[in-house]
């Protein structure tokens, strides 16, 4: 009889009497034939590739998870350094602010104080010594309108 593979096959003792002998039987019945060995093999090396490829871009989907988890997290702390960097330089500059202001607040207080002084000198004799002289015309004036009316 013709073996179920189609082709002739190596006889083998095993196989040269009993059950096997008569045709396609179970796999597990009867050993594999180098061929069937051969492919066997090829299946079970693709599906080991397969597997550790699968296994490999697992890890290397976690590693990214990872690094982008730890990315991130340095993006957060740079942000938050800079943030905080951002805030203290503001409140330097709004020190530095607030003593120029006083500092231009005491300034113009001394001058108004110095200047409200000496300007205040002058200015209050000037006013009554300009009227001054008027100020004697007008009485004069005043005579003579009384005299006119």
């Amino acid at each position: 009889p013709v073996p179920a593979g189609g082709g002739p096959r190596p006889a083998s003792p095993a196989r040269a009497s009993g059950p096997q002998a008569r045709g396609p039987a179970p796999a597990g019945n009867r050993p594999l034939t180098a061929a069937e060995q051969a492919v066997r093999q090829r299946v079970l090396e693709e599906q080991r590739r397969v597997e550790a490829q699968r296994q490999r871009e697992e890890r290397e989907r976690q590693a990214l998870m990872v690094r982008s988890a730890a990315e991130e997290a340095r993006r957060r702390e740079e942000e938050e350094r800079r943030e905080a960097e951002e805030a203290e330089r503001r409140a330097a500059e709004d020190a530095v602010r607030a003593r120029v202001e006083a500092a231009d607040a005491a300034r113009r207080a001394a001058e108004e104080a110095l200047h409200g002084a000496a300007d205040d000198e002058p200015a209050a004799p000037v006013p009554p010594a300009a009227p001054a002289a008027p100020a004697q015309a007008a009485p004069v004036q005043a005579s003579a309108a009384p005299a006119q009316a």
